[in-house]
């Protein structure tokens, strides 16, 4: 547990060093400091969410996902099941039984939060509506449901904003 500490810790200031510098030497130097980290803990969730994070912000989609993929296939952890799809999606390997799962996981938990949203959204499902709706449902300030105001297209492009 203490090295997984360790590890996020030195993520965190990889990370900082990588955002903060404008020497593309030094984010190539971090990133690769990255994916060493990573591949010495791949079950560090936090160093996954920071490296995935930075790959995604880079435009390195496809990394991102093999990374996410990597971890999915022997977790259910339902934020990390979106990414993979929404970067799936973005990169234009739309994957309707990706977030079917997200889906069936979510209700199984009953888990009706802004992910199971999102993914009956990006499927067009017909229960968007009307879940949408229940969500709203007692709450003061429904703003983080305006981004479903947009397509789906939008949607990816502002989550994922670098090029494919």
């Amino acid at each position: 547990e203490s090295s997984q500490d360790l590890s996020t810790i030195t993520a965190s200031g990889l990370v900082r060093e990588y955002i903060m510098s404008d020497d593309k030497s030094s984010k190539t130097l971090a990133m690769k400091q990255l994916n060493q980290l990573y591949k010495d803990n791949p079950e560090n969730i936090n160093l996954l969410r920071m490296y995935s994070g930075i790959l995604a912000s880079s435009g390195e989609y496809r990394e991102a996902i093999k990374i996410i993929s990597i971890y999915n296939l022997g977790h259910s952890e339902p934020s990390f099941m979106l990414s993979e799809c929404l970067l799936k999606d973005r990169t234009g390997d739309y994957d309707p039984e990706c977030y079917n799962k997200i889906i069936i996981l979510k209700t199984s938990l009953n888990a009706k939060d802004i992910d199971y949203l999102m993914a009956l959204f990006m499927t067009h499902h017909q229960n968007f509506k009307k879940e949408k709706s229940i969500y709203m449902q007692g709450r003061y300030d429904n703003q983080d449901l305006d981004i479903f105001d947009l397509s789906k297209q939008d949607v990816l492009k502002i989550l994922y904003p670098g090029l494919c």
